[in-house]
């Protein structure tokens, strides 16, 4: 099986200026393509160190795989060191300068010695056209292993990696090992309830040779279940085996298979084939639950409008939720959000309306009302009821698991799932 190193550059990684998200995303591509990711090591914009660490990983693993510093700055000097390491001279490549070229002159703007620079290219490597920005990413192919160099930029970055590197990587190392692989998501369950409660003893499958791995997110999980085996149909076998084991126990748990498919994208399926319309009332989440909904191409077939109530008068003046009620319970209560969500959907005309209310932190908490303390209120044409989150003390975390929640119990509402997130109970 052929071994990899993931070599990030760039001192805003170093810093914490930056996130090396590319380093996971390569690392997930790479081991579901039947790669080992030996290691993942991060180096500065310093010409002394990176040539250390490359040489260093050169020399231990079969496939060497770079990002950053492909850029037109004086720090970008990865293409400089990778030619002092292995070849002489530099290249123009013109079909990448032509497209720099044009892509300033789409833009408007001008173009500098350093963007041109940019399709110079260590000549012992292969060029990888990059159509989504100037930097190209490169390849070089000597003595039975790979060097690839990829620019950072994560979209740019994932686009080669996918239609240019891995496909040439398998052609190369034909001999490799195959895995099976496959995802299944859930929202709004713990991972120790799903492992032990739901799911139970898998020690026959993973005494066969199968892998089931737990990847925790705000208020989601993500099951990967995996095989390794020298024939691929054994491999797939295996872990369709394992998946119909797992979907026998929470089936209705899992709202997606698909490694990329959202929460969001799912619940405006069921919207749409049940040809309903949607509406959100938000005071804590701020309308960040009506964003997300509409990052779905589409979505204008279900979303009906969104109200951001978060002032006490703005919820009587957009919703009609009464100053005494607010006055009785308080802003953050079970009652205010029944009436947030039937004031919405009346006032909207649409079929379905989602509320929420909740102290987000890190201040304005109180004994009976602490930080993390989140009310959620669903109607739709059959019921209409509240939930009481109790989530954590750190305000984004508590935005984003309210607006999780609130979709997953919408999907199991809609789809008449008995059991809501975290097993929580309906409150009228």
């Amino acid at each position: 099986m052929a071994s990899v190193s993931i070599l990030s550059i760039g001192n805003e990684l170093l810093i914490g200026d930056t996130i090396n998200t590319n380093a996971s995303r390569i690392g997930a591509e790479l081991t579901d393509a039947g790669f080992i990711v030996n290691s993942v090591r991060v180096v500065g914009d310093c010409r002394n160190s990176l040539t250390r660490v490359i040489h260093e990983e050169w020399s231990r693993v079969d496939i060497l795989l770079l990002t950053g510093g492909l850029g037109p700055t004086h720090d970008d000097l990865t293409k400089e060191v990778l030619a002092e390491l292995f070849c002489t001279k530099m290249k123009v490549d013109e079909r990448v300068k032509q497209h720099i070229l044009s892509i300033f002159e789409n833009r408007k703007l001008p173009v500098y010695p350093s963007n041109l620079a940019q399709a110079e290219i260590p000549e012992c490597f292969e060029v990888l056209f990059n159509p989504h920005g100037t930097a190209p990413g490169m390849l070089l192919h000597k003595d039975n292993k790979v060097l690839v160099a990829l620019p950072g930029v994560p979209y740019e970055m994932v686009y080669l990696l996918t239609k240019e590197v891995i496909p040439r990587l398998q052609k190369i190392f034909s001999n490799l090992t195959s895995r099976a692989v496959h995802y299944m998501k859930t929202a709004g369950e713990a991972e120790s309830v799903l492992s032990e409660e739901l799911i139970g003893d898998i020690s026959s499958f993973l005494s066969a040779g199968c892998e089931l791995a737990f990847l925790p997110g705000p208020a989601r999980v993500t099951l990967r279940i995996s095989s390794t085996n020298a024939d691929p149909g054994k491999a797939n076998l295996a872990v369709n085996e394992f998946r119909q084991s797992i979907l026998g126990k929470i089936q209705g748990l899992i709202y997606s298979e698909e490694k990329d498919e959202t929460l969001e994208q799912i619940v405006g399926k069921i919207l749409k084939d049940k040809s309903l319309t949607l509406c959100t009332a938000e005071s804590c989440t701020g309308g960040g639950l009506l964003n997300r909904l509409t990052d779905t191409p589409g979505s204008s077939a279900y979303v009906e409008t969104g109200y951001v109530v978060y002032s006490n008068e703005s919820k009587g003046r957009e919703l009609g939720v009464d100053a005494e009620l607010i006055e009785q319970f308080g802003a953050v209560s079970k009652e205010v959000v029944l009436a947030m969500a039937e004031g919405a959907a009346y006032r909207s005309g649409a079929d379905v309306a989602i509320a929420l209310s909740g102290v987000a932190g890190p201040g304005g908490g109180t004994k009976e009302k602490p930080v993390g303390l989140v009310w959620m209120a669903l109607k739709t044409p059959e019921e209409l009821f509240a939930l009481r989150l109790l989530l954590t003390q750190d305000r984004l975390i508590n935005k984003e698991r309210s607006i999780i929640i609130a979709l997953e119990t919408l999907r199991r509402t809609l789809l008449g799932i008995k059991r809501l997130p975290y097993g929580l109970e309906k409150q009228a």
